[in-house]
């Protein structure tokens, strides 16, 4: 049995295809555009979905030696972008990705409706413009006809399946869970919720667990997909929550993702509510088991925007690269404190209109000490997350890390120092197509691995004198923004 693992992301489409031996044979990744605007627009065509999974397969498929004559397939996806679909199951409109914010006011107007506490409690969510629910209040007041019209919503993960099934695809919790309109201790539909704010619930996707078996593809999609009659389709889920199943999330351990944002994710037996409403809660991607979820918008990606500020003629990959092997002969003295909200802070803040700045510089700073300062902001904005989860009674012994971020030893011993917990390097490549590769192997009725056996090559260790360091600059970079 092949397995094969297609990851909707917001940049790129990728898939992963293991062999019967759950060795990788095929890997590809396909860019995907999204048309940013003012106002917090942020739209691409659902069609560009389907053509880039189609590429994408078909790619990661031409590397394939043998016969494939049985095939499992998953989808790991973006969680929080979705479309409206008509009665012939065509697009009524662009969709709607997950980094469009212009539903700030109907936030706003929905958390005067409902207090945010109240919000939290049914779905482990706050009211920001991110999720499902205030882009629907958005759509009502701005395009109503659009949504008199709507017959079906789909997620990225069921709008893709379903046109592989030729017939509507459920989604799974972890996705609905980013709507704010699922109730994260019944695993439903809010009726509450849906009920006050006048939403109609006939058009939301049916709600399966991850790895559920969901159907088999069509056979024009197998034709078209270059896959073999009868791959069956899985039930897959939210990108995060893939990648961390693919890196062996438990009790003990913690994950973290440093992309282009960064997530930290800490699992529990039953929902878990933070009475501070920093920390979201959702559903796992293995049943009976929800995590809590830090995120941070812009961690590789702050380092990214240096490289372009540095050096705006060459390639920001490249150049990223070079700043990390930089950063390890920075000077101390000379490092800046940088705080990495380019794209507003994040857990455990939620201040959206938060600003990066770089503080404490001198004349003896340089690109070696900006670049290691953005490695510590990062890191310590990880770490009030970690300490938030703490707090909850949610205490791992170590983090797994994995993502761009992670081929840096010095951030990863950063990220040790700062967390005061080991760090375990994984070398995992497309971490939530892998996760999605697992959920496609439980549908077809193979155990899904907890990851305890996956390599670990490294571990980085708190040292003393790092820890010491990170607790006295720590102080002053907190010091910052009380």
């Amino acid at each position: 049995m092949f397995l094969i693992g297609i990851d909707l992301g917001t940049s790129s489409t990728k898939c992963l295809i293991l062999g019967p031996d759950g060795r990788v044979v095929g890997r590809s990744a396909v860019p995907v555009g999204c048309e940013l605007r003012p106002g917090g627009f942020a739209e691409l065509p659902a069609e560009d979905w389907w053509q880039s999974a189609r590429q994408a397969v078909q790619q990661a498929m031409s590397r394939v030696t043998g016969h494939m004559d049985r095939a499992a397939l998953s989808i790991s996806s973006q969680g929080l972008s979705f479309v409206l679909l008509g009665a012939d199951d065509r697009p009524l409109r662009p969709v709607i990705s997950t980094l469009d914010t212009r539903a700030e006011g109907q936030a706003t107007a929905l958390a005067e409706r409902i207090s945010e506490p109240d919000l939290f409690i049914i779905t482990g969510k706050r009211a920001v413009p991110y999720y499902l629910l205030p882009k629907l209040l958005w759509l009502r007041e701005n395009e109503p006809r659009v949504v008199a019209r709507a017959k079906r919503l789909a997620f990225a993960m069921d709008y893709l399946a379903g046109r592989l099934l030729g017939e509507p695809a459920p989604t799974d919790h972890s996705l609905a869970s980013g709507s704010a309109l699922h109730d994260l201790g019944k695993l439903e539909w809010s009726t509450q919720l849906a009920e006050r704010f006048e939403v109609d619930l006939s058009i939301m996707p049916q709600l399966a667990p991850a790895g559920t078996p969901a159907g088999t593809l069509t056979r024009s999609a197998a034709e078209e997909f270059g896959l073999p009659w009868g791959t069956l389709v899985a039930v897959g889920g939210q990108d995060q929550k893939c990648a961390a199943l693919a890196a062996g999330l438990s009790q003990e351990v913690g994950t973290v993702s440093l992309g282009t944002a960064a997530a930290c994710e800490f699992i529990s037996a039953e929902p878990v509510l933070d009475p501070h409403l920093r920390l979201p809660c959702f559903p796992y991607v293995r049943p009976g088991h929800w995590v809590v979820e830090g995120a941070l918008p812009a961690a590789g990606g702050a380092l990214q925007w240096l490289a372009r500020a540095l050096s705006p003629e060459d390639d920001p990959e490249q150049v990223c690269q070079l700043l990390e092997r930089e950063a390890s002969q920075a000077d101390w003295e000379a490092t800046p404190l940088f705080m990495p909200h380019l794209g507003g802070a994040g857990s455990p803040h939620w201040q959206r209109s938060a600003k990066g700045s770089l503080s404490e510089l001198t004349l003896a700073t340089g690109r070696r000490e900006l670049a290691r300062a953005v490695l510590e902001g990062v890191c310590f904005e990880l770490a009030a997350n970690v300490e938030a989860a703490q707090s909850l009674g949610l205490r791992p012994g170590a983090v797994r890390a994995f993502g761009g971020g992670a081929r840096s030893g010095l951030w990863l011993q950063l990220l040790a120092d700062s967390l005061g917990l080991p760090v375990v390097k994984l070398h995992l490549e497309d971490a939530a197509a892998l996760g999605a590769c697992l959920l496609a192997g439980q549908g077809a009725g193979g155990g899904v691995p907890d990851g305890s056996d996956l390599p670990a090559p490294q571990v980085y260790t708190p040292t003393a004198e790092g820890a010491a360091r990170s607790r006295t600059r720590r102080s002053r970079y907190l010091a910052l923004a009380p």
